[in-house]
């Protein structure tokens, strides 16, 4: 028996307490599901290198360790003016 509950997106096994894991089934074919959304995301976006050549590697000017948290910097920025202007490019 695998597992009872399966997560939403992906379907990734989840066991309560009666289940029996089998990670011939199991773990094999959540492990297949990550590996295939991984390189799907890879395909869309490309890798680091390929990122950077595409926007850069200058550094943006917010304080932010997180991407969403520099997002929000550049919005705010952008929306107060308060800022040198800043060009975005493809």
């Amino acid at each position: 028996m695998s597992s009872t509950n399966k997560t939403t997106y992906y379907e990734l096994p989840q066991f309560v307490d009666n289940d029996l894991f089998n990670p011939l089934v199991d773990d094999n074919d959540a492990w297949r599901k990550v590996d295939t959304a991984l390189h799907t995301l890879n395909e869309s976006i490309g890798d680091i290198p390929d990122i950077e050549a595409k926007i850069g590697t200058d550094t943006l000017p917010t304080t932010s360790q997180t991407l969403t948290g520099a997002i929000a910097e550049l919005y705010a920025m952008l929306s107060n003016h308060t800022h040198s202007t800043l060009t975005l490019s493809e």
